[in-house]
């Protein structure tokens, strides 16, 4: 669940610790899992906008402008932050960020002889 539903929540669960390396700027009172005393593999969900790989670079560039504008309006920003989701404007290189991720989670996988 994302922190925002588990937040919405509240009534019903209490949110203990998220698994974000750092604290949330939108839930500064929940405490990360290393915080909380459970250390965990800097895990950490993100969102992105995916394209075919051979859309032609002018469409990806336009789709791309368009989506920035679109998610730094303030009453979008702010619904992203409510539903748990936090600003990425600084990741420069996602396609290098994606295959981080996919790097490792295999190490992960192989080291401890998970199979899918």
């Amino acid at each position: 669940m994302s922190v925002g539903g588990a937040v919405a929540q509240a009534e019903k669960a209490q949110t203990l610790a998220i698994a974000n390396p750092a604290q949330m700027k939108r839930y500064p009172n929940i405490p990360t899992f290393d915080e909380a005393g459970f250390p965990v593999l800097g895990l950490t969900g993100f969102s992105g906008f995916f394209a075919p790989a051979a859309i032609p670079k002018p469409v990806a560039d336009r789709l791309a402008k368009e989506l920035r504008e679109i998610v730094s309006q303030p009453d979008v920003n702010s619904k992203l932050l409510d539903f748990g989701f936090e600003d990425m404007s600084d990741v420069t290189d996602f396609p290098g960020f994606i295959d981080a991720v996919v790097k490792r989670w295999a190490s992960v996988i192989g080291e401890f002889n998970i199979s899918i």
